[in-house]
């Protein structure tokens, strides 16, 4: 019999072929990888952008989230505009095709719009010649000395070595920062104080079908208020109350063996569903509802222990909640009038995150610059952060953000964009609006570092805030340019 070989480590020696070298690689094709690709391409730069999905967009494209910035109401807390660039030219073709988006301030509807989204971004990664590598994974960087020559690539054809002249990290998680040896802020619990979806904030999106809205309406408004003891039930034995017309019902399929809304994740906690399923706006018989880890079941010291960028707990968490939203679609087929013959029609494809480890930066942001409205010398654009999640003695005012929250510290021939960005706390970057912005920024610098043969970190910032202005974007104001040296006094 052979025995199972206990090592910790194995030394791997092989070559490895290069695949092909480009001005500027992007690793991501979400929110945010997406912009800075075709930002960098409209500069000038030859790009690539990789990504582990069949599909560009992340969470607007296939996890389904297509609200937000891309729904059915006006913005006017976020940009002046309310978008610049690329991604105001995105919503407007969004728009053109249907989607619920701004302008025209028209309702959203995530299946229909995720689609859209993804549609338009394939139609403008391929006109601006972008190239594109799906279904295949951003692994190693390649290293000389402290700066990043490329990154080593996995799919279907095996592992490849792709070289570039600057790499911009989109993955959410810095995966390739991580792997580089950068230092990396990781979430604390203290986070929750400030932000309910910090730390870490993952969650799924799932919809249903099949659903009869007026049979479980007339169910919800004549249903009685549960009783005490089931009242006593929910508080010791779920920890929370769920809606009023399901707490008998989970706790007859609780005591029955059928369904238990509550569950244990090895080592990671609990999870369980507090909501309720929504109406999927303009589609009678569909329900939807996004499955946040983070919920009234959940407290900040379990998502505390949660990590975004572990690929054990991942597995973990995506196993079982896949499972979890198939039982709890049994339970409503069961136990709740109107789901009599609903069924289980869509979960989106990978586990999302609000927030997770990001880089330490040159500077790191947080909700103090947010209160007091900071400016900075190096800002890319004004933003004002007003998230659903946030505390609201700390909703901020208009902001900088500046260019160093993108420079990872000890590495050098490399961005960081997105959720990526160095911030405090890690859910302070993510909105999808601001994200979008920075991609653009993002890809904007890398192009520029390759045209004047310097690294992100030696860019000359005037010439980045100069080629965002041209682009439509808000620095400030008329004075605050003439300060930053990018306009001349009005006469």
């Amino acid at each position: 019999m052979i025995g199972v070989v206990k090592m910790e480590t194995v030394e791997e020696i092989k070559k490895v072929p290069v695949s092909g070298s480009w001005d500027v690689i992007v690793a991501g094709a979400g929110v945010s990888g997406v912009f800075a690709a075709i930002a960098s391409a409209r500069k000038g730069a030859s790009t690539l952008l990789v990504d582990r999905f069949g599909s560009p967009g992340g969470n607007i494209g296939p996890g389904l989230i297509a609200g937000g910035s891309l729904s059915g109401w006006p913005i006017p807390h976020m940009y002046r505009g309310p978008f610049f660039g690329i991604p105001r030219e995105f919503i407007e073709r969004h728009s053109e095709l249907g989607g619920g988006s701004v302008p025209p301030y028209k309702k959203s509807h995530y299946l229909r719009d995720s689609n859209i989204a993804t549609h338009v971004l394939f139609e403008m990664l391929e006109e601006d010649g972008v190239e594109l590598l799906l279904s295949t994974y951003a692994c190693d960087p390649i290293l000389e000395g402290k700066r990043v020559s490329g990154i080593f690539l996995e799919n279907k054809s095996g592992r490849s070595a792709a070289m570039a002249r600057v790499l911009v990290d989109a993955t959410g998680e810095v995966d390739i920062l991580r792997r580089a040896g950068a230092p990396v802020i990781r979430p604390e619990r203290a986070y929750n104080e400030i932000d309910q979806h910090a730390p870490t904030g993952m969650g799924i999106y799932f919809v249903l079908a099949g659903v009869s809205w007026s049979e479980y309406e007339e169910f919800r408004s004549t249903c009685p208020p549960p009783g005490r003891e089931d009242l006593s039930w929910a508080e010791e034995v779920l920890g929370r109350t769920p809606p009023p017309c399901l707490v008998s019902r989970a706790r007859r399929a609780w005591e029955d063996g059928e369904f238990r809304m509550v569950q244990e994740v090895e080592g990671l906690g609990h999870i369980g569903f507090h909501g309720t399923l929504k109406e999927v706006p303009g589609e009678e018989g569909l329900a939807g509802a996004m499955f946040n880890l983070k919920t009234r079941w959940i407290d900040a010291e379990t998502q505390a222990r949660v990590d975004a960028g572990d690929g054990h707990q991942v597995s973990l968490l995506e196993a079982r909640l896949r499972m979890y939203i198939f039982e709890l679609s049994r339970f409503w087929r069961k136990y709740v009038p109107g789901f009599e013959d609903s069924y289980l029609a869509y979960v989106a494809p990978f586990l999302g995150s609000r927030g997770g480890p990001c880089a330490e930066g040159d500077y790191v942001m947080t909700y103090e610059d947010l209160e007091s409205g900071r400016r900075f010398p190096d800002v890319l654009y004004v933003f004002d952060h007003v998230g659903e999640g946030l505390k609201s003695a700390y909703r901020g005012k208009w902001t900088d953000l500046p260019y160093r929250v993108l420079l990872p510290r000890g590495l050098e021939g490399v961005l960081c964009v997105g959720r990526n960005a160095s911030c405090r706390p890690d859910t302070l970057l993510r909105s999808r609006s601001m994200v979008m912005h920075m991609g653009e920024a993002g890809g904007h610098a890398a192009a520029l570092s390759v045209a004047n043969n310097a690294t992100p970190r030696e860019l000359d910032v005037k010439l980045l805030q100069k080629s965002l202005l041209e682009a439509g974007y808000y620095l400030g104001s008329i004075e605050r340019l003439v300060e930053l040296g990018l306009s001349s006094p009005p006469r």
